[in-house]
C-alpha cells in the first residue's frame, strides 16, 4: 500500500489547529484522519524550521542549499592549494 502525500498547506492546517488553536493532537489526527505521528513529525519541523518548513521530497531548505554551496567552495579551494603547493615544489627543485 502507498504512503499518503499531503501537501503543504494540509500540513500547515494541521499544525496550525495545534498550535493555535490549542487542539489534543489526537483529536486532530482522528479529524483529517492522518497518524498521530505523523502530525508530531509535522509540528517539531514546523517548529524547528518554521517559514521552511515541509520543502517536500527531494528539496532542500535554503539554509541546506547555502551550506552545501560553502563546502563545495572550502574542496574547490583545498584543491587549489594543494595544486600550488605541487607548483611551489615544482619550481623550488627547478631553481636549485
Amino acid at each position: 500500500m502507498k504512503k499518503p502525500r499531503y501537501d503543504k498547506e494540509f500540513k500547515l492546517h494541521a499544525v496550525k489547529q495545534v498550535l493555535e488553536q490549542g487542539k489534543k493532537q489526537s483529536q486532530v489526527a482522528r479529524e483529517l484522519d492522518i497518524s498521530k505521528v505523523s502530525l508530531s513529525n509535522w509540528i517539531l519541523d514546523y517548529k524547528a524550521n518554521n517559514s521552511e518548513a515541509f520543502v517536500g521530497s527531494g528539496n532542500t531548505r535554503d539554509s541546506e542549499k547555502e551550506l552545501k554551496a560553502k563546502e563545495k567552495r572550502i574542496r574547490e579551494l583545498e584543491e587549489e592549494c594543494e595544486i600550488l603547493k605541487k607548483a611551489m615544489g615544482y619550481f623550488a627543485k627547478s631553481h636549485k
